[in-house]
C-alpha cells in the first residue's frame, strides 16, 4: 500500500572505495539503483533520485521517478537529504542510500507506522544511527539549512539536535520482523558487493 510520503534515494556519485560506479553495478538482473527505485517506489507515493555526480548514463525508469541535482555538490548526504525534502509535496519523506540492497518495502512502511508526531523516524542499531534507512518530517528543513549553513554536514550530529522529536527504533523492535544481518548492509567495496551477491543467494534458497 503505498504511503503519503516521498522516497529520496540518494545517489551521491564518487564511489571512491568501489573504483566504480556502484550505481550502476548488476544486482538481480539490473542495476543497484535500478533495485532499489523499483523497491522503494511500491510503498512511496513519488520517488526522487538525487545526485551529486549523475552517470553520464542513467540506467532509470524516468516514468517512475523524478531525478533531482545536488543544490550544492561535494557536500555529502544531507545536502542531498535537503534537496529531496524542499521538492518533496509530502509531510514526510523516506531518505534511503542506493547502495542499500536489501531494504524493504515493509520496512519503509514499518518506518511509516511509527510516524506519529515525530520529526524523525530512524533506527539506532548497537549505539549507531542509520540516518539514510530513515524518514524525515518536511519541517526538518528548517534545522537542515542551519546545519548546511554552518558547515556542520554530518546527519548523526543532525539527529542529535535538542529540538528535533525522534523516534529511536532499536533492535528488539527490527528484529521479529526483519533480518538485521542483512537489512542495513550496505555496498562500499567489492568486497563488500560480492558478500551482498552471497547473502543475495542464501535468501534466495532460503525462500524456496
Amino acid at each position: 500500500m503505498k504511503c503519503d510520503a516521498t522516497a529520496i534515494i540518494l545517489a551521491g556519485g564518487k564511489s571512491r572505495r568501489m573504483h566504480e560506479d556502484k550505481r550502476l553495478l548488476p544486482w538481480a538482473g539490473k542495476t543497484l539503483l535500478e533495485h532499489i527505485i523499483d523497491r522503494i517506489s511500491i510503498v512511496a507515493s513519488e520517488t526522487f533520485v538525487v545526485f551529486s555526480n549523475p552517470p553520464i548514463s542513467l540506467p532509470i525508469p524516468l516514468k517512475k521517478v523524478k531525478v533531482l541535482l545536488d543544490r550544492e555538490k561535494g557536500i555529502g548526504p544531507m545536502m542531498g537529504l535537503y534537496t529531496g525534502l524542499e521538492a518533496s509535496q509530502y509531510p514526510f519523506s523516506f531518505a534511503v542510500a542506493c547502495d542499500l540492497p536489501f531494504l524493504t518495502p515493509e520496512y519503509l512502511s514499518f518506518l511509516y507506522q511509527h510516524a506519529n508526531h515525530y520529526d524523525v523516524v530512524v533506527p539506532r542499531i548497537r549505539n549507531r544511527w542509520h540516518p539514510l534507512s530513515a524518514l524525515y518530517r518536511k519541517s526538518c528543513l528548517c534545522i537542515l539549512e542551519k546545519f548546511l549553513q554552518h558547515k556542520r554536514y554530518a546527519l548523526t550530529d543532525f539527529l542529535e539536535h535538542s529540538s528535533l522529536s525522534i523516534c529511536s527504533i532499536d533492535e528488539s523492535s527490527l528484529a521479529p520482523l526483519f533480518p538485521l544481518s542483512s537489512l542495513f548492509m550496505n555496498i562500499n567495496t567489492f568486497s563488500q558487493y560480492q558478500e551482498a551477491k552471497l547473502e543475495y543467494e542464501r535468501a534466495k534458497t532460503i525462500a524456496k
